[in-house]
């Protein structure tokens, strides 16, 4: 159609260069029987000669004379491009195999269907007749197959070559057809010899720890490189990485404080997972805060599990009407009001506005009660404007690449971390080694027991910045070793992180192990542990730079820069040029109290120059923040959302506090 409409137009612009003006009046006559020319011309072949002798305008109308039988080679070609070459495709991917399928619908497979295609070629297996047509609309001449029924599906992946291609992604929103598609290429792995690359998407945690362990124990006896990803769990830890411990703190508050706000799926995922991060739990027990606001956020039971990890975290909630919003105010007021000041605050919803509004309200609660705002994380929304308090957050699901790359450099770590655990305990216990479900090989411990080897490596970045360190990219060389102190120290943190992991999973303390009645003997703090339980947690705090060097990350040791005398440009200027040549084993933190006009300069002199912030904040930074000081607050509020660190005073000054700092290095002049 579009080769016809061509040649009709070609046909017009030649007669109007062929042919002299038409006559006053005769317009309309002329541009009519100009339309009927270029018909005949298209549809007709007759030739036209060219009044004008106009070699252009000759040109044209010899073009539109050949539209037809262009227009009928391509559809000629693009029926054979769907017959003969349908056939020739698809022998080709059974015989050769070398590409990728990608299973799924077009706003999940976008991005990383075109990254997959600077590979090598890649075929469809689309959910529905519509997602077929997007696919094939956005990928045109690409193999795009409709899944349909299910009973259909060892056909349709045998018809595109399944078995013999590099990447198989079953990345649906559809948990059942991705383990039905997963069971087939395993099943056919048993009589074939290539293996794929299994990329599987599981959402429901039920049905990822019910189906994962056997996926990938079958998958590691075939050979079959297989990742199983869940894109609402990369995204909860995203916002755990947003609203990290140790980067926002409330000096003088002992232990920490999680809300967990709002009502959907995320809501029982973002809860459980911080109790099992056992965030300052080897200080004192974690308090989560629970507000479901309209609408069901936790499974049956789920409640009930969370509250009995008493081991783990003390949990508190509450549920409340949407449309009250006095009620929701109250409730909000109250949890701020707690003995320990929110730390962290998450936020989800049905929809990413649910969630933000949210925010926006715990902001607008907590500037009003001028206390401490900690970061509040928006989940399912990629947040552009920081909020008055700068501490508005976004946690958006990852795009299929990012969070796959995610998966395997998190299962990377974890199999590393649990190999160098098998084979230490493998030396130790000689013959009486194998005994326990964790003294197996990485394929063939249970889920949760993998699941928990994430955990740990997750937990990496947060026990690097408790000790003032933090992961580099790229690599800073070879991975350096941590001082004994800080081992030990971040092991009861690693010890704490196992206890509140297992409690989680009912496991609770008893003399005598006991993984039929959920007991341990080690379920007990870190200093009342034997000495050989407590290398075992040692060991696992040597190895991080170890872990780190195999993900290309290396380790940086915070270097302090108290800023609290320094406020003229000059020194300021001084401070920013050291901070930025120092080594690079070292990252520069500039010390800055707020809200004096000249720490401000000086906090936005340094960040210009690449230097990251500790920005201390007092209860008159936080008057400034809550009245809307047009001065100074939109400039706090943009260097909060930007800084490295943030503590929060609640009695005495920020200067004070900044001042007692002391530079770890010295100061180049």
């Amino acid at each position: 159609m579009a080769v016809i409409v061509a040649g009709l137009l070609v046909g017009l612009a030649g007669q109007s260069l062929c042919s002299p003006e038409p006559l006053p009046g005769d317009e309309l006559w002329t541009w009519l029987s100009r339309w009927s020319t270029s018909l005949r011309l298209v549809f007709d072949d007759q030739r036209q000669g060219c009044f004008l002798d106009d070699r252009l305008g000759i040109g044209m109308l010899s073009a539109a004379t050949v539209a037809m039988p262009i227009a009928f080679t391509v559809l000629a070609l693009a029926a054979l491009w769907e017959t003969a070459g349908r056939w020739a495709r698809r022998w080709r991917f059974r015989r050769w195999g070398g590409h990728a399928v990608l299973v799924g619908k077009i706003g999940d497979l976008d991005a990383f269907a075109r990254s997959e295609r600077k590979k090598g070629v890649i075929a469809f297996l689309a959910p529905g007749r519509l997602d077929k047509r997007q696919l094939e609309n956005a990928f045109p001449l690409t193999e795009t197959l409709a899944l349909g029924h299910r009973p259909r599906l060892a056909h349709l992946l045998d018809t595109i070559g399944a078995a013999r291609s590099r990447l198989i992604a079953a990345v649906s929103d559809s948990d059942l057809d991705n383990i039905a598609i997963a069971d087939n290429i395993l099943d056919s792995h048993k009589a074939r010899s290539p293996a794929a690359r299994l990329l599987i998407r599981i959402e429901q945690p039920l049905v990822r720890s019910l189906r994962g362990q056997p996926l990938r124990e079958l998958a590691e006896e075939l050979g079959v490189d297989i990742s199983i990803l869940s894109l609402s769990l990369m995204q909860v830890r995203r916002g755990l990485q947003q609203a990290m411990p140790g980067r926002f703190v409330v000096h003088g508050s002992a232990g920490y404080h999680a809300v967990v706000c709002g009502s959907g799926p995320l809501v029982q995922q973002i809860a459980f997972r911080i109790a099992r991060q056992a965030y300052r739990l080897e200080e004192a027990l974690p308090r989560i805060s629970i507000l479901t606001v309209g609408g069901h956020g936790f499974s049956a039971g789920g409640m009930d599990r969370i509250k009995a990890a008493d081991s783990a975290a003390s949990v508190v909630s509450a549920t409340v009407d949407v449309d009250d919003i006095r009620a929701v105010e109250r409730e909000m007021a109250a949890i701020a009001g707690a003995a320990v000041s929110p730390a962290a605050i998450h936020c989800s919803g049905q929809a990413p506005e649910e969630a933000m509004a949210l925010a926006r309200r715990w902001e607008r609660v907590l500037l009003e009660l001028r206390v401490p705002v900690p970061p509040i994380v928006v989940y399912g929304q990629a947040v552009d404007r920081i909020g008055v308090s700068g501490m508005l957050r976004g946690a958006d699901a990852p795009d299929l690449e990012e969070a796959v790359n995610g998966v395997i450099t998190a299962d990377r770590r974890a199999r590393i971390n649990h190999d160098a655990y098998h084979d230490k305990q493998k030396s130790l216990k000689g013959a009486d080694f194998g005994m326990l479900p964790g003294e197996r090989r990485w394929h063939l411990i249970p889920e949760s027991m993998q699941e928990d080897n994430r955990n740990a490596a997750d937990h990496m970045d947060y026990k690097l910045v408790r000790i003032g360190y933090r992961a580099s990219v790229p690599d800073t060389g070879t991975p350096i070793e941590l001082p004994a102190a800080a081992v030990e120290k971040l092991a009861a943190i690693e010890h704490a992180r196992w206890i509140a992991a297992k409690n989680v999973d009912g496991i609770c303390y008893g003399p005598v192990r006991d993984d039929e009645k959920g007991l341990h003997p080690d379920m007990k703090p870190y200093s009342d542990l034997d000495e050989s339980a407590r290398e075992k947690d040692r060991d696992q705090i040597r190895q991080i730079p170890a872990l780190l060097h195999l993900a290309d990350q290396g380790v940086q040791r915070e270097r302090t820069i108290p800023l609290a005398e320094l406020s003229d440009r000059c020194a300021t200027h001084s401070v920013a040029k050291n901070a930025v040549v120092s080594p690079s084993l070292e990252f520069s933190v500039a010390v800055c109290p707020l809200p004096a006009p000249e720490m401000l300069d000086a906090a936005e002199q340094c960040r210009a120059a690449g230097v990251e912030l500790h920005l201390v904040v007092d209860a008159q930074a936080r008057r400034m923040l809550a009245l809307r000081d047009e001065t100074q607050a939109v400039r706090m509020g943009k260097l909060l959302s930007q800084a490295y660190r943030i503590t929060h005073i609640v009695d005495g000054s920020a200067a004070d506090y900044a001042s007692a700092l002391v530079s770890e290095a010295p100061i180049e002049e």
